[in-house]
């Protein structure tokens, strides 16, 4: 998943907003969401905002993160793919970081194996742990004093990696018996 500009990730989550609100928008005016950029409204003049918003709506399509089903009368549906909700839902992740409560006892460990040839993924997931809290106690080993399960899954789920990475409770009196 692609990292978005400040810009651009705002008006992808606008039209999610906007779009529990009212299923259609004028695509050549976009008047009826300007509204919510308002501080970006005060530092630009209209006509460039609503440029830099059109812009904005065509990057997301291209790149897949929105749908737009064009309707006569210059009206349009947004449809966003499962690509859109997942960077939403990593967006509220790493939101939610400064909240995870702390376990009493123990610690989370988490062990993945994903193949050499998901390279990328398997450093974009490290990556993703660390920001979550993590720290790494060997390449596919890393342990958190954070419960962070349901954003952990939400993780998961988003990278299509069910299955490659299995997580428990790990309390170290575990241990002094050996």
């Amino acid at each position: 998943m692609k990292e978005f500009g400040e810009f651009l990730e705002k008006t992808l989550l606008v039209l999610i907003a906007y779009s529990k609100v009212s299923h259609t928008f004028d695509i050549n005016s976009y008047d009826s969401i300007l509204h919510y950029f308002k501080k970006d409204w005060n530092n630009i003049e209209k006509k460039y905002l609503k440029r830099k918003l059109d812009k904005s709506v065509k990057k997301l399509e291209e790149d897949g993160y929105i749908r737009i089903l064009r309707q006569k009368n210059n009206k349009a549906q947004i449809y966003f793919t499962p690509k859109g909700l997942n960077a939403v839902r990593m967006k509220k992740v790493k939101e939610n970081i400064k909240n995870y409560p702390e376990i009493k006892k123990g610690e989370r460990i988490l062990i993945f194996d994903i193949p050499e040839k998901e390279r990328k993924l398997r450093n974009k997931f490290r990556d993703f742990l660390r920001i979550m809290g993590y720290r790494e106690i060997q390449q596919s080993v890393f342990v958190s004093k954070r419960e962070n399960m349901k954003d952990l899954k939400i993780l998961i789920n988003a990278l299509n990696m069910n299955g490659m990475v299995k997580s428990g409770i790990w309390i170290e009196d575990d241990l002094s018996e050996l």
